[in-house]
Order: C-alpha cells, then sequence, then structure tokens
C-alpha cells in the first residue's frame, strides 16, 4: 500500500544557458530520476517539494523555466521558477 502523504511529480525544464541547466539536472538528480532528457519524475511529501522549490529557486535561473507538474489529485496548477511561463491556454476561451 502506498504512502497516501507522498506525491508524484514531473519536472520539466528548458533553460538555454549550460551552467544553469547543470546546476537544474544536478539538483534533480538527488531527488528522482530522469524519465526524457528535459524531464524528471519525483516522488516526495509536500514538505519535499517545498524544499526542492526552496533548492531551485536557490540556482536563481535567468534563461528558462522550471516547471513542476503534480501528476495526480486537485490542484494541477503548475510551480513555476525561473522566467515567467504562461499556461498556453490562459485568457483564451473556448466555445463548443
Amino acid at each position: 500500500m502506498s504512502d497516501t502523504r507522498t506525491q508524484q511529480w514531473a519536472i520539466c525544464y528548458d533553460i538555454s544557458l549550460d551552467k544553469e541547466r547543470s546546476k537544474i539536472e544536478k539538483t534533480l538528480k538527488g531527488w528522482g530520476h530522469r524519465a526524457q532528457k528535459s524531464v524528471f519524475l519525483v516522488m516526495t511529501t509536500r514538505a519535499g517539494i517545498t524544499t526542492l522549490q526552496r533548492e531551485l529557486n536557490a540556482h536563481k535561473i535567468t534563461t528558462g523555466s522550471v516547471l513542476l507538474l503534480r501528476l495526480q489529485g486537485n490542484n494541477m496548477q503548475p510551480i513555476v521558477i525561473g522566467a515567467h511561463w504562461q499556461h498556453p491556454d490562459a485568457g483564451m476561451a473556448y466555445i463548443f
């Protein structure tokens, strides 16, 4: 039986500067495993994701962003670290 306090996250990044990207990769390797070149899967608690956010924010990313996406649950809003990121559907209205 899984621990209900743990959450699964996909951490995706798009950073153009090698030095910044390397720091993010090094940090994420300590938290989870690489699923694709710029995507890591992380299982952690709420306290853990808060700590990971602090670690990523400490790198002061200027040439891209890191998205923390919770993979289950009600709150699916991404956490963004680094350069401003806007959801592609932000401000759009769809009529069916």
